[in-house]
């Protein structure tokens, strides 16, 4: 989402922190319908972070971030304590991300005040900065504000910016007093990667979007360190005839997997490592393998994809 690439951009001072950062519902609307929490904190805790960096490193990747450190003083890998961006739909507008860590608010301002087109607007005590940011080429209009000297609130939309800021002042209803996203929200603070989504009451989905529309919930988790890594996925089917379909669609598609796994050593990991159950309309898809054997998994696909897509590109 370009929503957490403007952010990145906008938190140039982020310092060190020095306690992890689980996901807190009490940071999000009670009108979101869908959150993603990326534990940055935990994840270079747990040492994924520096294994991960490295198997997705290039050389242009390289570059652009020693551009980045040199121009902000600052490495969006390293530094920021957490990321979590939630909405009421699939929108970017319908989207607002919070960064936190330690930052220079006058710097930030000065950034945003220096871009084209700026505004700004007041919001109770708080002032929701205005820019135009050059996204692939394309000039698009974003808003800012730092809520606390902790907390910077990026979204596409000012009103979006608004209700952040009125949840993280109180002023407004967080998910943990409504029914909904609380219900799924993690018991292990230790978890690096968590998204969740109330599928029933997302706004504006296609009517094509099959999957979507065939579960009333779904959350997804990652969590491991050096030695394993975990994800697990969830989901609440809207009926039990639903829920029998899509245990048999996902175990079919682990079957033929199987079948090609003489020919794809990923593949064969894969198979090993999956675990599928069903328990009424519940739906459990579950993974756990070595740290290292799922990054050569996962830099197997990158490289896979890139080739498929530069193929494409001739």
């Amino acid at each position: 989402m370009r929503i957490v690439t403007i952010g990145l951009v906008c938190v140039a001072l982020a310092g060190r922190c020095l306690l992890a950062d689980p996901l807190n519902g009490k940071r999000v609307s009670a009108q979101a319908r869908w959150v993603a929490h990326l534990n940055l904190e935990q994840l270079n805790k747990s040492g994924i972070g520096s294994l991960l960096f490295l198997a997705l490193a290039t050389e242009k990747g390289k570059q652009r971030l020693g551009e980045f450190r040199e121009e902000f003083g600052f490495d969006p890998l390293t530094d920021l304590r957490s990321v979590t961006v939630y909405g009421k739909g699939p929108r970017d507008e319908d989207a607002v991300a919070l960064f936190r860590g330690v930052f220079d608010g006058d710097r930030l301002v000065a950034l945003a005040r220096a871009s084209d087109s700026y505004e700004q607007s007041g919001h109770h005590d708080q002032t929701i900065h205005g820019w135009v940011a050059v996204t692939r080429g394309r000039r698009e209009l974003s808003y800012g504000c730092l809520a606390a000297d902790d907390t910077v609130v990026v979204s596409r939309s000012p009103a979006m910016v608004k209700e952040a800021l009125d949840v993280l002042a109180r002023r407004k209803a967080n998910i943990t007093s409504v029914a909904g996203l609380a219900d799924l929200l993690p018991r292990q603070p230790t978890a690096l990667l968590v998204v969740m989504a109330d599928l029933e009451n997302l706004e504006h989905v296609s009517p094509n979007a099959t999957v979507l529309r065939s579960a009333r919930n779904v959350r997804f988790s990652l969590t491991g360190d050096l030695e394993r890594i975990s994800a697990s996925l969830a989901l609440t089917a809207t009926g039990e005839a639903t829920a029998t379909h899509l245990h048999g669609a996902i175990g079919g598609l682990i079957s033929l997997m199987a079948l090609n796994a003489q020919e794809n050593p990923e593949l064969r990991i894969l198979t090993q490592a999956l675990r599928v159950s069903r328990h009424g309309t519940s739906l459990r898809v579950e993974l756990a393998c070595p740290a290292r054997q799922a990054l050569d998994l996962l830099k197997a696909g990158i490289t896979k994809a890139k080739a498929l897509h530069e193929a494409n590109q001739r």
